[in-house]
């Protein structure tokens, strides 16, 4: 389960590029806390994998609060309030690579899964390659292809 918290502050002064803001996101990925800006805060989330059984995911308070600390811990930054929490559910498949493309055996039914590890970050381009992919009916690649679990 992912707990999403967005917060008043964001982390100010790092430029992309910056050896500090690299140090602080690598110190980060240490203790399984991803964040990046969003809106007026930042979003931070645990980058746990804890299974999980479908279901209306909520967030956790022990979760809300580990993230607040690894945070705090990491930065100078202060967590004043939450504007918003959120969890939800992420997908894994064996090989860790998206699933996407159409279902061989249920017509009109096109897989998007399996992006539990990096799904925030890549889904601009991923919503595109679904989108080409629904209008063209070109398959995607086939190292992310929903064939490759289909038997044959």
């Amino acid at each position: 389960m992912e707990a999403i918290i967005t917060m008043t502050q964001q982390i100010r002064g790092f430029a992309a590029s910056s050896r500090a803001y690299r140090k602080l996101k690598k110190e980060a990925r240490e203790v399984d806390l991803y964040f990046k800006p969003e809106g007026n805060g930042l979003m931070l989330c645990p980058e746990d994998e804890t299974p999980s059984e479908a279901c209306d995911a909520q967030p956790e308070e022990l979760d809300v609060a580990g993230v607040i600390e690894n945070f705090q811990r990491l930065t100078t930054s202060r967590v004043d309030r939450l504007l918003h929490r959120w969890a939800g559910l992420r997908t894994f498949v064996p090989d860790r690579r998206p699933v996407i493309g159409h279902d061989p055996g249920a017509e009109g039914f096109f897989w998007l899964a399996g992006l539990g590890g990096f799904g925030v970050q890549t889904s601009p381009g991923v919503g595109k390659l679904v989108a080409d992919a629904i209008v063209t009916g070109i398959e995607p690649d086939s190292a992310i292809s929903v064939g490759r679990f289909v038997q044959r």
